[in-house]
């Protein structure tokens, strides 16, 4: 089976959460609801854009959309950083700032809901306790709470 880049990876997840969103978006589902689809049609999906840090495996691990300010929150692992890109503009993703979460570690995932970026971080060493960061969608810092060793996959709920 052969490897795929992290780039590559980063375009599949993109193209799948930007498509999904749309086509929920236009049926008036505000994404947070589990249900079949509403007429039996297969899913097609269709990369509408691509965006790639170019620093190798780990860069662009976790992508996180938050609809209220059309922005992705990308995880980078190499740069200990959550990339933020514009994504109003789905064929011209464009970085527009960073969350530099060294101080804390190195992102393990990020999640964002009700327009709060939550980022899971492993502390250095990574046995040690980490940190769940809590930023608004512009990177500034709301709060920080210490987790266990190594937390990942966070995520948001409606309730």
């Amino acid at each position: 089976m052969p490897r795929l880049s992290s780039s590559r990876i980063l375009t599949a997840a993109v193209s799948a959460v930007l498509a999904v969103y749309t086509s929920l978006a236009a049926a008036g589902d505000d994404g947070h609801k589990d249900h079949p689809a509403r007429d039996g049609a297969p899913l097609e999906l269709a990369v509408l854009g691509t965006y790639s840090t170019r620093l190798g495996p780990t860069s662009a691990e976790i992508v996180a959309f938050d609809a209220s300010s059309a922005r992705l929150f990308v995880s980078n692992a190499v740069t200990s950083t959550i990339d933020i890109v514009d994504a109003r503009d789905p064929a011209h993703l464009v970085k527009t700032a960073s969350i530099d979460v060294s101080a804390f570690g190195v992102p393990n995932s990020v999640s964002v809901g009700a327009g709060v970026v939550a980022v899971a971080i492993e502390a250095v060493p990574k046995t040690n306790p980490g940190f769940v960061a809590f930023f608004k969608s512009d990177g500034e810092l709301i709060n920080s709470v210490q987790v266990g060793a190594q937390p990942d996959m966070l995520r948001f709920t409606p309730d």
